[in-house]
């Protein structure tokens, strides 16, 4: 292309360099990438600040202060920097109430298939593996965990219904005071908590805490095995040889992955985790958690090969 041609035979000067370079970007990237949003993310890394958000005294910078910035920048900015409205930025919902935010109007988004508000692509979510309807994250906990009579429920029950369970059921104080908003806000609360309580009822916790194994008057120590002595243990006078089957099992199952084709998660495609960590472990993680359990087992993994972390023995 003209673009890439120019670039190959860009000179050494940074500023050529950077511009042609540029122009290749916007050829060869997304249809939606100008050159306004591409250079908003060069600014983005070269003048982020160096010293922390609400710090006392001027921001300082690797690069030198910034001559120019776009207004989605505007955090990054000095006293004496020049503010552009460029690019276009929308306002996202946000993952939580109240925590909305700012982002590029380039960059993948959506309204949400229930509220209609703007969402960023970071926090919408798909309910089905279509992935055709996208939800901000409060409406996804909603639709996930209400059963489809409960929402049906709430479409049919009158003001002065829920506000009668809200007073007899959950000894709600004030509720006579509530705004009709405050009404079906409240009572919606009370059946996503009744909803999550019945997804509680199947997760399969460990009969005791981990501290319990400290505990002597639980447990007994019948033989210390080292590893580092290879399979002596097998030897050892303090193991019962009827047991010898079951350790040697035990010991098997914590270095045995399961098959590459088996599916963990409702995703298109499993996290890489599920395949860096043993059956054993992930099926500990999944009866742990109402959810595919990704998250502990990536806190798991991390904490495993953190060279900071103390040995157990500690």
């Amino acid at each position: 292309s003209p673009e890439l041609t120019k670039l190959k035979q860009s000179s050494a000067n940074d500023e050529d360099l950077y511009n042609n370079l540029l122009a290749y970007a916007v050829e060869a990237g997304p249809p939606k990438f100008s050159e306004e949003v591409l250079s908003t993310f060069v600014n983005a890394i070269v003048y982020q600040p160096t010293n922390e958000f609400g710090c006392e005294g001027e921001l300082t910078y690797i690069a030198g202060l910034p001559p120019e910035l776009p207004t989605y920048l505007q955090q990054f900015a000095s006293g004496e920097t020049i503010m552009n409205s460029w690019p276009d930025v929308l306002e996202c919902k946000g993952s939580c109430y109240g925590q909305s935010h700012n982002f590029l109007a380039a960059t993948n988004h959506h309204h949400c298939n229930k509220c209609n508000e703007i969402v960023c692509q970071l926090c919408s979510t798909n309910l089905h593996k279509s992935g055709k309807e996208q939800y901000c994250l409060p409406c996804y906990v909603e639709e996930k965990l209400l059963p489809e009579e409960e929402n049906v429920t709430a479409n049919q029950k009158s003001i002065q219904q829920m506000r009668k369970e809200l007073k007899d059921e959950y000894n709600f104080n004030g509720a006579d005071q509530l705004s009709i908003d405050e009404v079906e806000e409240a009572w919606l609360g009370y059946a996503l908590q009744r909803a999550m309580e019945k997804m509680t009822d199947d997760v399969e916790f460990p009969i005791f805490n981990a501290s319990a194994i400290d505990d002597g008057d639980k447990w007994d120590v019948l033989a210390e095995i080292d590893f580092s002595e290879g399979g002596s243990f097998l030897l050892n006078e303090d193991i019962d040889d009827k047991h010898l089957p079951d350790i040697l099992e035990l010991f098997a199952a914590f270095v045995r992955f399961g098959s590459p084709e088996q599916k963990h998660t409702t995703w298109q495609k499993d996290g890489s985790v599920y395949t860096a960590i043993p059956q054993m472990f992930i099926d500990f993680a999944k009866k742990c958690r109402i959810d595919e359990s990704y998250r502990l087992l990536r806190r798991c993994l991390r904490h495993a090969l953190d060279n900071r972390t103390e040995s157990l023995n500690n």
